[in-house]
Order: C-alpha cells, then sequence, then structure tokens
C-alpha cells in the first residue's frame, strides 16, 4: 500500500505542476507575493481554489509560505521556469492533456473505439515536449554531424528546428529544408529559425516527405529523420526510406534517430508504444531489428548504431547508400 501511495503523490504533483505552470502561477512566485496581490496580479476570481493551489504546493514542498508570502521552493517547480524549462513543462502538458486520455479511453479503443486525434489537437505541444531528449539527441548530433564542410540538409520532421540549431553550431556551412507535415509545429519551427538568425541558411516548409518534388531528388548531403518513423505506419516505413534514399546524392548520409522495443521492454518506450497507438497520425514504435533491416532493404548500408539514452531503448541510425 505505501507503494501504491507514494506513485499516487507522483501523480498528484505532476497535476500541481501543470496547474501553477498553465495559471502562470510560477512566474509570479519568482519573488515572495501574498495571496491577495498574487491574486490580483492574475486576475484571479477563485480565491479559494487560489488557496487550495497553493496549500497543495505547501505541502507538495514545492511552494514556501513564510510570514504570509507564497515562493518558490522545490526542484522540479523551479525546473519549469523560463526558456529551458519550457520542455519540462511541455512534458508534463502533454501527460494531463493525451496521456491521461490514452488511457482513460483505453478500454473502449480496445473494443473498437476511434484513436484520439491528439497530433491535431496538440502537434505543437508534442514537439515542445520531445526536446526532453534534445541533450541525449545533441551529443550525438556534436560526435556525427559533418563538419567544415558545404552541406545541404534535409531534416524530414523537423519538430521545433531545435537539432537544426545544433548541428548548425557544430557546422556553420550547414544549409537546407526543414520539413514537418504539422501546419502549427511547422510555424513553431519558422519562428524559432528566425529568432536563432537562421533563415537564411534553412527554408521551413509544411509539407509531405513524399511529394518533394523532381527538383529535390539526389540533391541532399545528408537527411536527418528524428524520432519520427513511428508517424509511419508499419507497411510505409520501407517506402519511406527508399524515397527519402531518393533524395540523396549518391554519396549521401542518413541519420536516423529512433525509440524500439528492444529485446528488452523499457519503461518509457513501452510506454510510448502504447500512447502511438491510441493517437490517430501514429503508430507502434519500430521492434527490435526492425530498423536495420527497413535500412538494408531500402539500400543503404549501416555504419554505426549508438544507444542514445541508458535504461531506455532510444537509438541512433548512421547509414549511406549502399553501392
Amino acid at each position: 500500500m505505501m507503494g501504491l501511495l507514494n506513485d499516487w503523490k507522483g501523480f498528484v504533483r505532476f497535476h500541481f505542476l501543470h496547474a501553477v505552470f498553465e495559471s502562470k502561477i510560477i512566474d509570479a512566485l519568482e519573488t515572495p507575493i501574498d495571496i491577495e496581490s498574487l491574486a490580483a496580479r492574475l486576475s484571479i476570481e477563485r480565491m479559494d481554489l487560489l488557496e487550495a493551489i497553493l496549500n497543495l504546493g505547501v505541502s507538495l514542498n514545492e511552494i514556501a509560505l513564510k510570514k504570509g508570502k507564497y515562493s518558490l521552493k522545490g526542484k522540479r517547480i523551479k525546473m519549469l521556469r523560463g526558456e529551458k524549462g519550457d520542455k519540462f513543462a511541455a512534458w508534463i502538458q502533454a501527460h494531463v492533456y493525451y496521456y491521461n486520455s490514452a488511457y482513460s479511453h483505453f478500454n473502449d479503443r480496445l473494443h473498437g473505439a476511434p484513436d484520439g486525434n491528439y497530433l491535431e489537437l496538440h502537434g505543437d505541444l508534442i514537439a515542445r515536449a520531445s526536446k526532453m531528449l534534445d541533450p541525449f539527441i545533441d551529443l550525438f548530433i556534436a560526435r556525427h554531424m559533418i563538419k567544415n564542410k558545404k552541406t545541404r540538409i534535409l531534416e524530414a520532421g523537423c519538430g521545433s528546428g531545435i537539432y537544426l540549431k545544433k548541428a548548425y553550431e557544430v557546422n556553420e556551412e550547414l544549409y537546407g529544408i526543414a520539413l514537418d507535415y504539422d501546419t502549427a509545429v511547422t510555424k513553431q519551427a519558422k519562428d524559432n529559425i528566425k529568432a536563432w538568425g537562421l533563415q537564411d541558411s534553412f527554408d521551413v516548409i509544411q509539407g509531405d516527405i513524399f511529394e518533394l518534388g523532381q527538383e529535390h531528388m539526389n540533391s541532399f548531403d545528408l537527411v536527418t529523420m528524428y524520432n519520427m518513423i513511428y508517424y509511419f505506419p508499419v507497411e510505409k516505413r520501407l517506402e519511406l526510406l527508399k524515397k527519402v534514399k531518393t533524395y540523396l546524392d549518391h554519396n549521401g548520409t542518413l541519420i536516423l534517430v529512433s525509440s524500439e522495443q528492444g529485446k528488452k521492454p523499457s519503461a518509457g518506450t513501452a510506454n510510448l508504444d502504447v500512447i502511438n497507438r491510441s493517437i490517430k497520425g501514429c503508430y507502434e514504435i519500430p521492434k527490435n531489428g526492425e530498423i536495420e533491416m527497413l535500412l538494408k532493404n531500402a539500400g543503404f548500408k549501416l555504419l554505426k548504431k549508438e544507444s542514445l539514452f541508458p535504461g531506455e531503448n532510444i537509438y541512433g541510425y548512421i547509414a549511406t547508400i549502399n553501392h
């Protein structure tokens, strides 16, 4: 029973952090403030709810109360502040908005109910939450990105554009196209690319990887695909990689990162597999060995497979065209 209660406390903490982030209470608690001033600053009408959530924060040791004033206290609540905290906040929001929904509708979907349209509703949130993996993918990019050479890149499924930014930091001669199917995500990437001053190097395009056009055939030195292969059904994945191959120059390189169902299941990727199978437009996580086989059958030569996340089945692949 104590184990279950500890799990429940984590569940409560997640939802508390979601509530204070969305309501901007976190921002208002940067410096100590009394409840009346807090309510006035945020134009809050329900003092009873405000008092309740603050009391919950105090009980979780996330909020301090001293001499009638509240302030940030816990490590987790402080992690959510500012631009660097956005990925952690988005990860929590994702659990509340559509991870919870996937499980609350699980029984219905077992018996034929349709998948949730979460990509359309929360595509930009999913892109933000995916930044949780940034430190691990950043290291992979830093180790293996082409350096000191003019390189034309196609990033398929560009998300927020953060990996292009990292790649550019490794090689400032990098240029090319960032592509994403989701309109909201594309807008987020465009805004980010402009804010980072990279608009002269990268064009951000909303579109389908299968429909880039003849002018892009054999025109890229590098194609990157980060956590996007499971947006395609299993039966389309070989066709996808064959199409990607047509965009590469004959000496081109493919860098691919994906979660997969390893020989031994890990909690993170197994949970993601449940979520993906509940989302319209997402599909099962690749099985162990599936990506290697797909690369081979699509005409690629696998150069390297690298584990990126300790304890989880997340891997980076580097492949070239097999002549």
